[in-house]
């Protein structure tokens, strides 16, 4: 079976661990059927106990017309204290799919906004080539990174890429100017994101060789790009970047979210030369997530070491990944207990700094929002993954 075949059995498991599991190891994946959307987002509806779970997972998932009708109703149904993540993924929706349904969706998002989008669209080239420069200008002006901008500059980015906007030559003259630059300026980080757009695996060496800068936006953004290639030459480029010297989360993200035999193999083959206990976890994260049966030895083989991760929760990846792959485990109960307690901890601790901070909402029920995943936007607003800011 091949890694959606492993996956499609446990995208609904009633196992809510197994379920989170699933969808973490989807999250990157650049080839989701958009049918799997449509499928978490009535089981969110209609089993309000995986409302949280799903709907804070499945934010890159491909969206449809049919999952935007599915996500309004939810919407429409929904409780206030869930009304974020609803929200959140209307915000998210594709430039195109917003104009399409522009009458349902008028209620959630400003009219500004389809207007915008319709100029981007329709726009001279010009023109929209103008306010590209405009919203750069203004992203290099901010005393702090503006994360409302950054998006704007994306969503431009990946219309003028749709509309035939950008070339090959403009890509290749915006990296040769980077050569001379001590940081990458936004110009070169959102040239990462349409060379990803535009499938130019030209660039694979170029983009692996930049991947350990000291450059979070720029790191996150050529993590997703190499992801998003899924070739075996991604593998071998970004493989070379991984070693004892330096924290090397980046391509082991991207090598666990590139689903090939040649990806499980260079990960076996790292782990034993990593000394870096953090690292070593990293790649057992990874091969968990490629759903291998070859990469079994490696993943029994930390779990008889104990390695410890201070950023992973280690116990709900191997759950979740001997589950799925309908291995039994002595330690089955032990992971899913620990995993349970952790989320009652978490629930308990934020009672208590609430009640600490507002003592007036203690009678009140705490709104359940999720954990903060690892590869998750950080809640302090910084525009990084959470593994990236507040969760290192």
């Amino acid at each position: 079976m091949n890694f959606l075949e492993k996956i499609e059995p446990h995208l609904l498991s009633d196992d809510l661990l197994v379920q989170e599991f699933v969808m973490h190891a989807l999250m990157e994946y650049p080839h989701i059927p958009e049918d799997w959307t449509v499928r978490l987002l009535k089981e969110a509806i209609a089993k309000k106990e995986k409302e949280i779970t799903i709907l804070a997972n499945i934010d890159r998932f491909p969206f449809n017309s049919e999952a935007v009708a599915v996500l309004l109703n939810g919407a429409e149904a929904c409780g206030p204290d869930n009304q974020f993540l609803y929200a959140r993924l209307i915000r998210n929706i594709s430039s195109d799919l917003k104009l399409k349904h522009r009458t349902q969706l008028e209620k959630y998002l400003p009219e500004k906004e389809f207007d915008y989008i319709q100029f981007l669209m329709t726009g001279e080239e010009t023109q929209v080539w103008e306010e590209y420069g405009s919203v750069l200008a203004a992203l290099g002006t901010d005393d702090s990174f503006n994360q409302d901008l950054y998006s704007k500059a994306k969503e431009i980015a990946a219309i003028m890429v749709k509309r035939g906007f950008i070339k090959d030559h403009e890509i290749k003259y915006t990296f040769k100017e980077q050569e001379t630059e001590k940081f990458f300026h936004f110009n070169g980080i959102l040239a990462v994101y349409m060379a990803g757009l535009m499938k130019m695996e030209q660039y694979i060496p170029y983009l692996a060789g930049l991947i350990e800068r000291e450059d979070d936006l720029l790191q996150e953004e050529i993590s997703d790009t190499l992801s998003l290639f899924q070739t075996d030459a991604v593998v071998e480029h970004v493989a070379s970047k991984i070693n004892n010297d330096s924290m090397s989360i980046y391509p082991i993200s991207v090598l666990g979210n590139t689903k090939t035999a040649s990806s499980v193999e260079k990960l076996k083959s790292l782990y034993p030369l990593i000394e870096d206990e953090e690292n070593k976890v990293l790649i057992v994260e990874a091969l968990c997530h490629q759903l291998s049966e070859d990469g079994l030895p490696v993943v029994e083989d930390a779990v008889k070491a104990g390695y410890y991760s201070s950023i992973l929760e280690s116990e709900r990846i191997l759950y979740g990944f001997y589950k799925v792959m309908d291995i039994d485990h002595p330690k089955l109960g032990e992971w899913k207990r620990l995993a349970i307690q952790r989320d009652e901890d978490y629930l308990n601790r934020k009672k208590e700094l609430e009640a600490q901070e507002f003592p007036l909402m203690q009678s009140q029920p705490v709104k359940a929002e999720p954990k903060v995943g690892r590869n998750d936007p950080c809640p302090c607003g910084s525009g990084k993954k959470y593994k990236k800011c507040c969760g290192k």
